[in-house]
């Protein structure tokens, strides 16, 4: 298998309130794949969430980037270094990874596959995990997500968003912005409507915004921040464009 088909998208979020997040991951059809001290895995539709115990030095509320591949980590790293991307083999809290330090000072990991051997899959509805990259050089994010093996998906015409999707599932968003950082959205493919309702059913708050390019539901983030976005799926893509930034 080619390293840029064995990719899923796999960001981290840090919390303090597991359950919460369990919630809303249960209402999102979510399933749980792996459980380690102070860590879960979840499958989503497309993509995956990992939910790690917040500490001092990463607290509640952050993201992180992650991408897993299904292809040994150093075939992985070589394929990813052959791209221009500036990768390397290392080791982190749950074993070995490949480490990206982007220009921007952005760190991501290129982590093994999260093991699935009873071949669980999420149920409805329909939700993609996708982290989004703040950054300056939007163009920069974007060659190196496309070096880790991510295709570009679709670029907003006025240049204030791109996105990359991962064969194996999960989008990846770029907004360029002043500050370097990392944020957590989704996007469902179906009526968000539908999701609105297994939320507020489940008690998270959650409202719909129809205003803005496409139609947004927000639901309260367990960790105390802004509400987290839910984006439906357009499937007119007016005012994008199917090419590089």
């Amino acid at each position: 298998m080619s390293p840029r088909d064995a990719l899923t998208v796999r960001p981290v979020r840090f919390t303090h309130d597991v359950p919460r997040w369990q919630t809303v991951l249960t209402a999102m059809g979510a399933v749980l794949l792996d459980e380690q001290p102070g860590r879960l895995v979840y499958q989503l539709a497309a993509g995956r969430l990992a939910l790690h115990a917040a500490s001092e030095s990463r607290p509640a509320g952050t993201t992180t980037l992650a991408l897993e591949t299904t292809v040994p980590l150093a075939e992985a790293v070589a394929a990813a270094a052959a791209e221009g991307v500036a990768i390397e083999l290392g080791h982190g809290e749950h074993g070995p990874t490949g480490l990206v330090r982007a220009t921007d000072g952005t760190v991501l990991t290129l982590d093994p596959a999260t093991p699935n051997p009873r071949r669980l899959v999420a149920g409805e509805p329909c939700v993609s995990v996708m982290p989004v990259w703040s950054t300056p050089d939007a163009r920069v994010a974007v060659d190196v997500l496309d070096g880790l093996g991510l295709r570009r998906r679709v670029t907003q015409e006025d240049g204030s968003w791109a996105d990359l999707t991962a064969r194996r599932g999960g989008l990846h968003g770029v907004h360029p912005l002043g500050e370097v950082g990392a944020g957590l959205a989704f996007e469902l493919e179906g009526d968000v409507a539908t999701l609105h309702r297994a939320l507020t059913a489940a008690g998270v708050p959650a409202e719909l915004d129809d205003g803005g390019p496409a139609r947004t539901l927000r639901f309260a983030d367990p960790d105390g921040g802004a509400p987290l976005p839910v984006a439906e799926r357009q499937p007119d893509l007016y005012g994008y464009a199917l090419s590089e930034m």
